[in-house]
């Protein structure tokens, strides 16, 4: 299951890599269905075997088990829950947002989050271990009871955003 992963989008999947570069397989070709990919961007493993990658193509995540290079999961559509549960709709001026606008980069932390920078509504989505979300920040970042998560986001400049929204 080791080897280097890399985002190869003109060809529309992910190669796995020896260290020292030689190829070891294939994940992913061109498609829109689970498993097939649409200019892949961005590329991360976890600890636990999970491989996720972030496509442009078609604006979305997909998340891969390194083992069998199977997809176990697709991210496209978010649902927002309140503090009370209630699901809360994203809205900006041109309307509701609930979908990854363009998903670029991706990250786990040690913690098993996934954080995901949508380059197209500005903002930064944190997916529980489970792929759900569970916060978000930046200027795309909504309204409600998760607003507060704007302002130590621009105070971070740079430095990763813990989740809890502190250092």
């Amino acid at each position: 299951g080791s080897g280097l992963f890399v985002c190869d989008s003109g060809n529309h999947c992910v190669q796995v890599l020896t260290r020292s570069g030689g190829f070891l397989r294939q994940i992913g070709s061109q498609g829109y269905q689970s498993g097939f990919m649409d200019h892949p961007i961005g590329v991360c493993v976890d600890g636990e075997g999970r491989l996720a990658v972030s496509e442009w193509g078609n604006a979305r995540l997909q998340i891969f088990d390194v083992a069998t290079g199977s997809c176990v999961r697709v991210v496209k559509e978010l649902a927002w829950c309140d503090s009370r549960g209630e699901e809360v709709l994203e809205a900006d001026p041109s309307g509701f947002i609930r979908e990854l606008g363009l998903p670029v980069g991706v990250s786990f932390s040690p913690q098993g989050y996934l954080y995901v920078t949508d380059a197209y509504f500005h903002r930064v989505i944190v997916l529980d271990q489970y792929f759900e979300p569970i916060q978000k920040f930046g200027s795309g970042a909504g309204y409600g009871d998760v607003e507060p998560w704007t302002e130590p986001f621009r105070a971070m400049r740079g430095r990763e955003m813990p989740l809890g929204g502190r250092e």
